[in-house]
């Protein structure tokens, strides 16, 4: 059993003041060109400006992958299958050059927070860390929340499928450790030994995580038509 210590964002609406859309980052500002390590990124960097975006215009989601190795690489890759399987459609696509628009995910040696909610000796067993701005729509909250911007750490020798998949669940809008009732919006028991339990286990289940993560897609598109940008 491993601990995935996941979710988080940057404020209410997902962004800090001043950020700016990544339409106006040039594509070659690569922040990763020269390094070899991801330790040096502070807590959200690529959630705020800048580099934030602040909406998701277009399907799939552009990913950048950062220090990985290649069978670490592999493993990213099978996990954002899973993810895509769940949702019913490609709603995530790795590119192979840095991009404005692009998510990331990237290795680190350690899991570390320059914010003083995470006390420095209680982060030893993360793995996985998701950092997301969101907004909301009907009026609801875990049953109406939409990832618009997302990046993702990994920790050094904990790189599975079932942790990539599990945080790719965190950037489609599940927010917590639980089973989300989206009737009434409110959150219910996950299943035993749940892909999207706090403690990940070996070979989880996935009958909940593929159910949430199909609403998840249902609820993106929604968000997507309402505002003009389905494509």
């Amino acid at each position: 059993m491993v601990l995935v210590h996941c979710g988080g964002s940057a404020s209410d609406n997902g962004f800090e003041e001043g950020g700016q859309s990544a339409a106006d980052i040039s594509a070659t500002q690569s922040p990763f060109e020269g390094l070899s390590t991801g330790d040096d990124f502070t807590w959200g960097e690529f959630i705020n400006s800048p580099y934030s975006t602040t909406a998701v215009t277009t399907l799939p989601i552009p990913i950048y992958l950062v220090f990985f190795t290649d069978a670490e690489k592999q493993a990213v890759l099978d996990g954002i299958d899973m993810a895509n399987l769940a949702v019913g459609f490609d709603v995530f696509e790795v590119v192979d050059e840095w991009q404005a628009d692009a998510r990331t995910i990237y290795k680190v040696d350690d899991i570390d927070f320059d914010d003083p909610e995470f006390v420095p000796s209680t982060t030893g067993s993360i793995i996985g860390y998701t950092y997301h701005g969101n907004v909301y729509i009907d009026g609801k909250y875990d049953a109406g929340r939409i990832v618009v911007d997302w990046s993702m750490e990994l920790k050094s020798g904990n790189i599975s499928k079932w942790v990539v998949a599990h945080e790719l669940g965190h950037a489609m809008g599940i927010q917590s450790h639980a089973m989300i009732d989206y009737d009434t919006d409110t959150l219910t028991d996950l299943e035993p030994n749940s892909l999207m339990s706090a403690q990940l286990p070996n070979n989880p289940v996935l009958n909940d995580y593929n159910t949430m993560m199909e609403k998840q897609g249902e609820l993106l598109l929604t968000y997507m038509q309402e505002n003009g940008t389905s494509n």
